[in-house]
């Protein structure tokens, strides 16, 4: 006996809906699960670094690296490398944090090494730190992405795909591709923002439209507020 039901007028009642048609749209590993992995990485990393300047220095200092979102990207992408490199791994504690270790210094450096190149100027400067690489990476910091690792397979990756999880269909998609657009449009002001304040540092005039509404929009005294921490490099 079949659990559908056929009536005389050919109307088919009864089967259940299939997998395929109740699939969370950020089941498994795919792009929509990456993006919220990253932004919420990037939220997160937002959050441990103003209460760590808090906690250090006994005053509040934003340290978002986008203009206008209380975000923190290189943490999205440390939390991003993380989930890529160590989804699959559970039990394994000391690869777990070796492997944390290594994935999260290379992202460090990176961005560190990128933001120089792209921009002329580096966010942090482990240079006075013991067993630094060039001042954009040392061996505390290492040891910090290792626990992490550890931390993230153990507890927040379980708790970051619940909370995934809860967002539903018929949100998730549109709402992925409406924030990755927001995001995309906050780096790309950021970078020029960035770039025309390091000219302007410099002495240089770029003498552009776009320039001119930056250096109006967010002048010197503004970018050293939000960037508080920032080092540019002649």
């Amino acid at each position: 006996m079949t659990n559908t039901l056929v009536l005389e007028q050919g109307i088919t009642y009864g089967n259940p809906p299939t997998q395929e048609h109740t699939k969370h749209f950020a089941e498994g590993f795919n792009f929509y699960k990456c993006f919220w992995v990253f932004l919420i990485g990037s939220l997160a990393g937002f959050l441990v670094e103003t209460i760590f300047c808090l906690v250090m220095t006994g005053h509040i200092a934003i340290r978002s690296n986008l203009i206008c979102g209380p975000l923190n990207t290189v943490y999205g992408m440390g939390a991003l490398a993380l989930y890529m490199s160590l989804h699959k791994m559970k039990k394994h504690i000391f690869l777990l944090f070796i492997i944390g270790a290594v994935v999260g210094t290379a992202v460090e450096y990176f961005c560190s090494w990128g933001q120089q190149m792209l921009l002329g100027s580096v966010s942090w400067d482990y240079s006075n730190m013991p067993l630094n690489i060039n001042g954009r990476v040392c061996l505390l910091f290492s040891v910090y992405w290792g626990f992490l690792a550890v931390a993230w397979v153990k507890w927040i990756q379980p708790f970051l795909e619940k909370v995934i999880a809860k967002i539903p269909n018929h949100i998730g998609k549109p709402l992925t591709w409406l924030l990755c657009a927001a995001l995309i449009a906050d780096i790309l002001l950021t970078v020029a923002c960035i770039y025309c304040w390091d000219m302007r540092v410099e002495g240089a005039s770029t003498g552009t439209y776009l320039a001119t509404w930056i250096e109006c929009h967010y002048p010197n005294s503004l970018m050293e507020n939000i960037y508080n921490n920032m080092i540019h490099k002649q």
